[in-house]
């Protein structure tokens, strides 16, 4: 993604672990993704309760800025790490974690504040809000272990 750029320390701005094809393909399958669960919740006749207020083709405006900002926010981490004289694959602890789920919050909340506003943090819309948070944590460290366990990955964070 950095097309090799260099930066004043000599080090790579991100390194060859991010590339634009991952970039591009986690943004794709995590809207493709989106869709077809947003779909699923309509076809279910659950899209009042669970739908967020939109309807189903509505939904790729939140799906799309909640992918591009997931993508964005690991790639901020990986310029953090680069600066920090981190090695790729380094643990980086609660950044890890969290790092797409900032950039994803934080990009939806700037394209569809009301959206956002009225979703995570009106009235008891924060326990939602919460629940993403500490859900994160656990879904986020529980697959990559697995993923280790069975080869996938080359750390287990």
């Amino acid at each position: 993604m950095d097309g090799g750029h260099v930066c004043k320390d000599g080090k790579r701005l991100m390194g060859e672990g991010k590339t634009w094809s991952g970039f591009l393909g986690g943004v794709a399958l995590a809207t493709i993704l989106g869709m077809i669960l947003a779909g699923l919740v309509w076809l279910l006749g659950i899209d009042k309760s669970w739908g967020w207020g939109l309807k189903f083709p509505e939904m790729v405006f939140i799906f799309l800025p909640l992918a591009i900002g997931a993508m964005t926010g690991d790639a901020l981490k990986s310029i953090a790490k680069r600066r920090m004289n981190m090695p790729r694959g380094s643990k980086f602890p609660i950044v890890d974690q969290y790092d797409f789920v900032v950039g994803a919050i934080g990009l939806v909340a700037l394209f569809r504040w009301d959206w956002f506003h009225a979703n995570y943090l009106e009235g008891v819309a924060i326990f939602a809000l919460i629940s993403v948070l500490m859900m994160t944590f656990l879904l986020h460290r529980g697959a990559n272990i697995i993923a280790y366990r069975m080869g996938k990955k080359n750390e287990p964070w």
